[in-house]
């Protein structure tokens, strides 16, 4: 994808990176949540959801990646907003 309008590029570039955090951050949560719990179904469940977060999040990581490599340069994106 070459870039036509820098910005509009630059906010996928965010939007991706701002989605892999919010993604790695309920995995961690749904992780840390895990010891707390007995049943082995719902154990089973919660690791299979956490597991398909942090893959998630690495492909929005790849495709932030991508868009930048597309462009030419690197730009750098604030990964952090606050989450409501």
């Amino acid at each position: 994808m070459q870039a036509i309008d820098l910005e509009s590029c630059l906010t996928f570039v965010y939007a991706n990176r701002l989605a892999a955090d919010i993604l790695k951050d309920k995995a961690q949560k749904l992780f840390e949540t895990l010891s707390s719990v007995n049943d082995s179904v719902l154990r089973a469940s919660l690791e299979y959801t956490a597991r398909s977060s942090l893959l998630r999040a690495l492909r929005h990581e790849r495709l932030a990646n991508l868009q930048e490599r597309d462009m030419g340069s690197r730009c750098y994106c604030k990964s952090r907003a606050p989450i409501h």
